[in-house]
């Protein structure tokens, strides 16, 4: 997929996709790389630097989780979907005039909203700690 976008000062990333112009996804992340912080919170009140413990409280277990073994940057990534209908998202994106086949053919797979939450895996005082909230579609 090709996307654009941009992040604010704030730590506020919003990126779209260049072939249907069309939002895909919004994220949370800290207000810098020193600092465990954001000014933003999710609807229940999540935050960046919150525990995973709050996670598992404010939402529940997680639909999946995916480690990842970076060494440089170990985390744990997961997932929720969202009861948001997309119907109409999914339509656009299904009649944009310049989207090549293949490309179809990966949004036809999708279809749910979806709310992913990176907690670092990193030893010291981050460990365990939300350090990305991203919504998409």
């Amino acid at each position: 997929m090709s996307d654009g976008g941009f992040t604010t000062t704030d730590g506020i990333h919003v990126m779209y996709d260049n072939v249907t112009d069309l939002l895909c996804q919004v994220g949370i992340f800290p207000v810098s790389e020193t600092e465990l912080y954001s000014p933003y919170a999710t609807q229940k009140g999540l935050k960046i630097g919150d525990t995973v413990e709050t996670l598992i409280e404010l939402y529940g277990e997680p639909l999946k989780k995916v480690d990842s073994y970076n060494v440089y940057s170990p985390l744990s990534v997961y997932y929720y979907i969202l009861p948001i209908d997309i119907e109409d998202y999914i339509n656009a994106i299904a009649e944009a005039e310049d989207m090549p086949e293949d490309y179809r053919e990966v949004y036809s797979d999708k279809g749910e909203a979806y709310f992913r939450i990176g907690i670092s895996q990193a030893e010291g005082d981050n460990f365990n700690k939300i350090i990305a909230i991203i919504y998409g579609a």
